[in-house]
């Protein structure tokens, strides 16, 4: 059964920027001195008190970014310490709910890697472990006091996995090894810090280390290390199989594999928690109670006392992952493994998400034995057609779920024919996922000898084709239809290089490839003219033309009908986006963007995705800038953008980043079939307060008439989709007098009217 969690979703404003985020991945945990418990997660921090999840907070709320590595809690100003990995501290202000940031440790640019790693607090001071030393702030104005980046014999700019102070020592976990110092000396001077080297000879790194009086351990890949004063031992707790986390109350040390925890003390080990799964990340313990932070279920509240326990976990998508998205007639899809993904311990769990009338859906081997049973994980492609949601895994096939009974299928090469990767054809990567005008769904299996697919919603089965006559290096990767059943398959090769674009046109048998024609698109200006071979993205606007991103910039393609059949290169031809800036640099809008995702909404523009530069919004024939949104100027939560999918019934446009999910709404919504009552507001609009007034409810392509009482015509607005924003000016540029207007609207095409009135106060 999928996991299912409502939210109450309150309508968006346009212009307004919302983060979809999942709280479920815990990555610290700080007890306030009020009982309160935040949680630092991969999605941004939620706060429980009085046993109840009271606030959330994300970007949009002033934090830096979303994923807080550590944190620590400042009883002292009331105040919540959150590291980032790129350096980045934020000052939490309980009492008020606000953020400060604190740039110092990210503004070193004598090391690359700056991430916060770990937070003390002693006394006066903080000390904040980094990948690059030690860097001490005082506690209450927060100013750099100190730095340690030298500790002892270790190589100036060691990295610090963790720090523990007890007594007079602080002990320092690094890539090199333990380094001890004695506080009451001056740590500049390298004299004061004492050495240590663990483990094998390979590897000495210290990920984790802890102290209390009399005790301290240290973690050096899964074991275990005592100090007694002059020496470290090594030392194996029996109920631990593989220990991966220590941390300290004011009397013990925590130590856990991941799924038990034991407490240990001078008297000895204690068994305190038996889990069931390797699912825990972070620990704390607050008036006898564990606080568990886990991999996908929150925050466990363990009472060691009557062994109850509390889960809170703020509803939302499963994880804080996501890449490929699709919306359909209101309903959102969404994957949560990205391209060429890396392994790491979510994998598994890497699911899809359904997003409907406020609810997410989670699907993944935790909440669908569907999915268990077929071992499916790290899902990587979707796809919605009339009847089903189509995800793509990168391994196991093609999960397919009916839309209306939500029964879940799924197709790979033992029951279903599709042919993996060569090494190993029973591992199969669904690299792209499309559907045709006549329902039939099509898919591109990755490196395999049957890379392109095709399913029948009648048969309910699948047919497997071959590739076509084109070099053997050539790899079919993404997919994309048009209005015509066109198939545009970008080409890699198995370096992930850039090969050209292939067009296929099935013709008329979609189930039999002997009357397939094709034609390879590559960067030559007679074959094609692409800007770059490495075809990142496609999509089709509202006139035909078939858009195309790539690693070095933007082209579109005026005759798509004629791809393929045409012999006049004009005809094929892709025409790169012409600034209408004449000053500008290049005489090409973005030549040099490396393209990831693009999007067409109701109006005919263009949202256009980076792999590192944020985002534009171009006009309709992609010659000027409407909007540009990068992490500097909007709550973006990264640069490097996934994928990007528009609510044309909303205007909400859903943008997936290597950091979570975030949304924003435009003035563009899907225009109305038949015009009535305009809706407008801000009604009265007023000058002072106001800087534009909304119009919707229009059809597709409109003339907004602005007239007066007295009939007196004083603006005609020429325009496109189902709702525009207007400043308010007459056509000369000017404030109109205070009074009634009416706005009339007169469909191009079929000459339906639609009227509303707005009040204007001057």
């Amino acid at each position: 059964m999928a996991l299912i969690t409502i939210s109450a979703v309150r309508a968006q404003n346009v212009n307004e920027w919302r983060i979809y985020s999942s709280y479920s991945t815990i990555n610290s945990i700080s007890a306030g001195s009020e009982g309160q418990i935040f949680a630092s997660t991969l999605g941004g921090l939620f706060l429980v008190e009085d046993e109840i999840i009271q606030e959330r907070y994300t970007t949009v709320d002033g934090m830096h970014r979303l994923d807080g590595v550590v944190s620590a809690y400042d009883e002292i100003n009331n105040r919540l310490l959150i590291g980032y990995p790129d350096g980045v501290i934020d000052l939490f202000d309980v009492e008020s709910s606000t953020f400060q940031k604190i740039n110092d440790i990210a503004r070193v640019e004598e090391f690359a890697s700056r991430s916060v790693t770990d937070i003390q607090i002693e006394g006066n001071e903080v000390y904040v472990a980094t990948h690059f030393g030690v860097v001490v702030f005082d506690r209450n104005e927060f100013f750099v006091s100190n730095s340690f980046l030298t500790l002892g014999v270790f190589e100036r700019g060691t990295r610090v996995n963790s720090i523990s102070i007890s007594g007079d020592s602080l002990y320092a976990a690094t890539t090199n090894g333990i380094a001890v110092g004695d506080v009451t000396t001056s740590l500049l001077d390298n004299a004061n810090w004492e050495n240590f080297e663990l483990g094998s000879e390979s590897n000495q790194e210290v990920l984790e280390i802890e102290a209390v009086e009399g005790i301290t351990i240290s973690l050096n890949e899964d074991s275990l290390f005592l100090f007694t004063g002059s020496n470290w031992s090594s030392f194996t707790i029996p109920e631990l199989s593989s220990p991966e986390l220590v941390t300290k109350t004011e009397t013990d040390i925590l130590i856990s594999d991941g799924i038990d925890i034991i407490r240990y003390s001078a008297s000895g080990s204690e068994l305190i928690f038996d889990g069931q799964d390797d699912n825990i990340r972070s620990l704390e313990i607050s008036n006898n109670k564990l606080l568990i932070g886990t991999n996908e279920s929150g925050i466990i509240q363990y009472d060691i006392t009557s062994e109850s326990q509390i889960t809170y976990n703020p509803s939302g998508p499963y994880l804080n992952f996501f890449s490929d998205l699709e919306f359909d007639g209101g309903v959102f899809l969404a994957s949560a493994t990205s391209q060429f993904p890396q392994s790491d311990p979510f994998n598994p769990i890497r699911g899809y998400y359904v997003l409907e009338n406020g609810g997410w859906s989670s699907f993944n081997r935790n909440t669908s034995s569907v999915l268990a049973d077929f071992g499916y994980a790290t899902a990587h492609t979707v796809e919605i057609s009339e009847e089903n949601f189509f995800v793509g895994s990168w391994g196991d096939g093609v999960a397919i779920q009916n839309r209306s009974t939500s029964e879940i299928r799924v197709f790979d090469r033992s029951n279903s024919g599709f042919s993996g990767i060569s090494a190993n054809r029973d591992f199969i990567v669904i690299s792209g996922l499309d559907t045709d005008s006549q329902q039939n769904t099509w898919a591109v299996s990755f490196i395999s000898n049957l890379p392109l697919n095709i399913y029948s919603p009648e048969s309910e089965e699948w047919t497997h084709f071959p590739p076509l006559p084109i070099n053997s290096d050539e790899l079919y990767y993404r997919l994309f239809i048009d209005r015509n059943n066109k198939l545009w398959i970008p080409l890699i090769d198995i370096s992930n290089n850039g090969e050209g674009l292939l067009v296929i046109d099935p013709g008329n048998d979609l189930f039999d490839d002997s009357d397939d024609t094709f034609r390879k698109l590559i960067s030559s200006e007679n074959q094609g003219n692409l800007p770059d071979e490495n075809v990142t993205a496609i999509d089709e606007d509202k006139n035909g033309e078939v858009w195309i991103g790539t690693t070095r910039g933007i082209a579109r393609f005026i005759f798509p009908d004629f791809i393929v059949s045409s012999n006049n290169p004009n005809e094929f031809r892709a025409q790169w986006l012409i600034n209408s800036d004449t000053s500008a640099v290049s005489r090409f809008l973005l030549r040099d963007v490396n393209v990831s995702t693009i999007a067409v909404n109701s109006a005919n523009q263009k949202w256009i995705g980076s792999a590192n530069q944020g985002i534009w919004l171009l006009n309709e024939d992609g010659s000027e800038i409407i909007e540009r949104f990068t992490t500097e100027n909007s709550p973006l939560l990264s640069n490097n953008i996934e994928d990007i999918a528009i609510n044309d019934l909303t205007g909400e446009v859903f943008i997936s980043t290597d950091l979570g999910l975030v949304s924003y709404t435009e003035i563009s919504k899907e225009p109305v079939s038949s015009m009535d009552k305009l809706k407008v507001y801000p009604n009265p609009f007023v000058y002072s307060r106001h800087e534009h007034i909304i119009i919707e409810d229009l059809s597709d392509e409109t003339t907004i008439r602005v007239v007066g009482a007295d009939g007196s015509n004083f603006r005609e607005i020429a325009t496109r989709g189902g709702r525009i924003q207007w400043d308010g000016l007459d056509s000369f540029g000017n404030q109109l007098s205070s009074g009634v207007y009416f706005l009339v609207a007169i469909d191009e095409n079929g000459g339906e009217k639609g009227i509303g009135k707005v009040v204007i106060v001057r």
